[in-house]
């Protein structure tokens, strides 16, 4: 069984750390590890993850970041409890799960209400709201869920993608063309999205999967990294990493490095033996139909999805 779910760190506590791993029962082994980092200039950290093997289901491994919007109440709180929930929600269901897609999607829809019923029971609260990225890693499959600007990569020999969209106004004008990715890192309005968890009524995550090519990184990282570290310095790292527990320190010090703003918190997993299950189509899961992703990142290649 692997390490449990993280709560976000608090006041007088810099860094959290996990690190694991999961083997199937076709000898696959994914090791994953987690990192986060109350940074230089907070308090408190706002920002939450998951990094554990769902025992239930033999080398099936759930993956999460959230970080609770600055400037609204109880962000530290709304990133621990929509975490949590999600958790509680896909370990509970993995069992008899036969989409991983529809598990996450519903797993997302219970940290919404989790989240607003919280709120809802403190009025100091109200308002509160996250964002939230969430894997499933299984075979050499990949399936995801996303809401805000908190991202998904995955990196490997052919470079890095950015697999998720980045929910805001601001990374709609960089996919427009208006604003280049470096003008988008110092735009006023770069922290204001336009989906989170918790907010509105209802949630509408993005959702896809996608096979994973032998030794892929997959990284889960919320804006502290982002925002101060380009892209091309994380691909260099995730190229010269050799263990996830390793790479996730090594961004976060690149984000402390950079001046630490903000709460940084990096999760990292990596296949490290199997063989590659895309010539014969085998394991469990080929039989679940992938969801289309949205589109692509802030600039970076598009990811692309294979069919069931």
């Amino acid at each position: 069984m692997g390490p449990p779910v993280a709560n976000n760190t608090t006041d007088g506590v810099a860094e959290d750390r996990r690190v694991g791993s999961a083997a199937d029962p076709g000898g696959s082994r994914l090791q994953f590890a987690a990192t986060t980092d109350v940074g230089r200039a907070r308090a408190r950290n706002e920002d939450a993850f998951c990094a554990e093997d769902l025992g239930a289901r033999p080398g099936a491994v759930l993956l999460a970041v959230a970080d609770g919007l600055g400037g609204h109440p109880g962000g530290d709180v709304a990133s621990r409890v929509a975490v949590a929930a999600l958790s509680e929600h896909v370990s509970a269901n993995a069992p008899a799960a036969l989409s991983w897609t529809d598990l996450l999607l519903a797993g997302f829809a219970a940290a919404h209400a989790a989240v607003r019923a919280a709120a809802a029971e403190q009025p100091e609260l109200a308002g509160m709201a996250t964002t939230l990225v969430a894997a499933v890693l299984i075979d050499d499959w990949l399936y995801w869920a996303h809401v805000g600007d908190s991202r998904l990569y995955v990196a490997g020999v052919a470079g890095m993608r950015q697999v998720t969209v980045d929910h805001s106004p601001v990374g709609d004008l960089v996919r427009e063309g208006v604003l280049t990715w470096a003008e988008a890192r110092i735009h006023p309005l770069r922290s204001m999205l336009s989906r989170a968890v918790g907010f509105a009524a209802e949630v509408s995550p993005d959702a896809g999967a996608e096979r994973l090519v032998a030794g892929e990184w997959v990284l889960l990282v919320t804006d502290g990294l982002t925002a101060v570290v380009p892209a091309e310095q994380i691909e260099v790292a995730a190229r010269t990493a050799e263990e996830p527990d390793a790479l996730a320190r090594a961004l976060v010090a690149m984000a402390m490095a950079a001046g630490g703003p903000d709460n940084v918190t990096v999760v990292a997993a990596r296949v490290t033996s199997r063989e590659s299950m895309a010539a014969d189509g085998g394991g469990a899961a080929a039989a679940v139909e992938p969801v289309q992703p949205a589109g692509d990142g802030w600039g970076l290649a598009p990811a692309e999805h294979a069919g069931g």
